[in-house]
């Protein structure tokens, strides 16, 4: 895998696009805000680095709420670029966005570059890892802990005529119970048909856990976006 320069980050809020800061970055909007409803499945990440002649140009993505500003202040010095939030920013919608922004800094010829922006950013993929559609071949399934809980990798059949419909990952929940933390569903065929997430688990307060839900084909565009497929 290439090597490239690993990137920090501190977060939000927004200065005009296509901007000059000081006498030596220029910010240009790269890819607009696209309305998102799995913020947490997303990384904040650094999506390229590349050199042209005496520029240096780096695109970060992250997201955001949909009427915040991610960006309030820029600064850089010789090799750290400064992102920073807006501290009264509170205008809050119900709805968050993926965006990503290009910095340019003429005059910088190395690739070495610290950004902060609420914690170090690689180069990295779009998503966090996500839930394989096949099984790993290590002979593991169908586990359960000392409690009985279900733990790792299971394969669901139906309780009556014991019909393959399905994988599943279970973990421990907040309320120490065996919970899944995602579940593969496919048809009478044994295709795959559906993914579903857990993004929330508040099981301590008597709540069932909260999923995210694909369909096949969302499933595979995100999977090979994130180079998994």
């Amino acid at each position: 895998m290439k090597q490239y320069a690993s990137l920090v980050l501190i977060c939000m809020s927004i200065l005009p696009f296509n901007s000059v800061i000081g006498q030596n970055l220029i910010r240009k909007q790269f890819k607009p805000c696209d309305m998102i409803y799995e913020k947490e499945l997303y990384r904040r990440r650094i999506v390229s680095c590349e050199q042209t002649k005496d520029t240096f140009h780096v695109t970060v993505a992250y997201t955001s709420n949909c009427c915040q500003h991610p960006i309030a202040s820029l600064n850089t010095t010789k090799d750290t670029l400064f992102l920073k939030p807006d501290p009264d920013d509170d205008t809050y919608c119900a709805c968050d966005c993926y965006s990503e922004h290009r910095f340019s800094i003429p005059g910088k010829t190395d690739t070495n570059l610290i950004v902060f922006y609420d914690g170090v950013l690689r180069k990295d993929r779009k998503y966090i890892d996500l839930p394989p559609l096949n099984f790993p071949d290590t002979g593991m399934c169908n586990q359960v802990d000392s409690l009985g809980r279900k733990i790792g990798y299971w394969q669901l059949f139906t309780e009556n005529d014991h019909c393959y419909y399905g994988d599943a990952f279970y973990g421990i929940a907040e309320n120490g119970s065996s919970i899944a933390l995602w579940v593969k569903s496919v048809d009478e065929k044994g295709e795959f048909q559906r993914m579903q997430i857990m993004y929330s688990d508040m099981t301590f307060i008597g709540i069932d856990p909260y999923y995210y839900s694909f369909d096949k084909k969302e499933y595979l565009k995100m999977l090979k976006e994130n180079e998994q497929y």
